[in-house]
């Protein structure tokens, strides 16, 4: 076990982070002194192509049945997706100075796509080790003297981050669409400026704000 001091840093925003699937993560800085939020989609296309490539190969081992080869490869794909990971909480951290880190976790989206008939995406979910990314995005903020809060993310994708509406549909998996207000947006900026939003409020009703 390694020890080391931290200084505290002084805190003026919070950066609310929606973890996903086919995104790595939507981010929305919000200024808690009123400024314009700053919005990020980040799209890891290296991690992609990587993965893809990989069960590429494992795919026409499988055909010629070059089963010891396909050993030899059984620890590959779990490697290659937890050094992106650590790449993804090492950017997260890096671009947080002056903030705190709110993430979404999403246990209840494993718990969703059980019986949904997509055996694709129930895949894809499964494989999805958002609890990793988290633990990790902690201990790089930890290192930089961030703080990083865990929140359950349930209703952030359905509520409208605007007027606050739950009357809303997702035509595609991208597109949020609020019944009330109007708002068309990016599902996944909508729910990371919803996870900000929290954290201001319970600064704000503790009077650190």
């Amino acid at each position: 076990v390694i020890m080391r001091s931290i200084q505290a840093r002084p805190i003026n925003s919070v950066r609310g982070i929606d973890l996903g699937i086919n995104r790595a993560a939507a981010t929305v800085l919000l200024s808690f002194d009123g400024g314009e939020p700053r919005e990020e989609l980040w799209v890891d296309e290296e991690r992609k192509k990587r993965i893809e490539k990989f069960d590429e190969v494992v795919a026409e081992l499988q055909r010629k049945k070059k089963w010891a080869k396909l050993r030899g490869l059984r620890h590959k794909r779990a490697n290659i997706a937890r050094y992106h990971d650590w790449l993804l909480a090492n950017r997260i951290a890096s671009n947080s100075d002056g903030c705190i880190v709110m993430i979404g976790r999403a246990d209840y989206k494993r718990r969703m796509f059980k019986g949904d008939g997509n055996k694709q995406l129930r895949k894809r979910v499964h494989r999805w080790e958002y609890a990793r990314i988290i633990s990790m995005t902690g201990l790089k903020c930890a290192e930089r003297g961030i703080k990083m809060v865990e929140m359950n993310e349930a209703w952030t994708s359905r509520a409208c981050h605007l007027c606050g509406s739950t009357d809303t549909e997702r035509p595609t998996q991208e597109q949020f669409i609020c019944k009330d207000c109007g708002l068309k947006y990016d599902a996944d900026l909508n729910a990371a400026h919803n996870i900000a939003s929290r954290c201001q409020v319970d600064r704000l009703k503790a009077g650190m704000i």
